[in-house]
């Protein structure tokens, strides 16, 4: 449902901001903070209108979100507007980290399961998946796998990072620097 700037993802009981290409902290304060802030500054009778708008919906707070967002193994869609990045997780079922940086993952390797990353060549220690978070306030992250659109590789990787090559050409190929890319989301 668009609100402006806003759109409502009842699905998940959040309100992600368009511009900002993140949710809006639930509660009245950090609503009223987004909406002053840049690029939105909002005042008066808009401020007062959007946030009673917006105090009308039943949103999930930070830490609602984080203790229940997707499983990996949920097969979550995307959700409209907020960025998509290539990253990877550690492949122990009873594990769920999560990141975008590749040194990030070969380090929790090495301290959770005590392995060196170069024993990737012989056993699979993690693999490259597609990912979002709610916000972007580095405090608040906290990614989610998805797919959809782009769908996250589940082939072999090698120790570079690299995915591989797909004959279909939809594979993900991780990252290391922390830029989003752009995802068209049909709503």
């Amino acid at each position: 449902m668009p609100l402006g700037d806003y759109d409502y993802n009842e699905a998940h009981r959040v309100v992600v901001c368009r511009r900002c290409q993140s949710c809006i902290v639930p509660g009245s304060t950090g609503q009223v903070r987004h909406m002053r802030a840049e690029p939105h500054r909002l005042q008066g009778d808009a401020l007062k209108a959007t946030a009673a708008l917006l105090a009308g919906y039943d949103l999930r707070s930070a830490a609602e979100l984080r203790r229940d967002k997707p499983a990996w193994d949920s097969a979550c869609q995307p959700i409209a507007h907020l960025p998509v990045y290539s990253g990877f997780r550690c492949i122990d079922p009873s594990c769920n980290h999560l990141t975008r940086n590749l040194k990030k993952i070969r380090e929790h390797i090495a301290s959770a399961y005590k392995k060196k990353a170069i024993e990737y060549r012989t056993a699979r220690l993690w693999e490259a998946c597609t990912l979002q978070s709610y916000f972007s306030a580095l405090n608040l992250v906290d990614y989610f796998i998805i797919i959809g659109a782009v769908a996250a590789a589940s082939g072999s990787n090698n120790s570079s990072g690299s995915s591989g090559s797909s004959s279909s050409g939809n594979q993900v190929q991780p990252v290391v620097e922390e830029e989003p890319f752009t995802l068209t989301v049909a709503e």
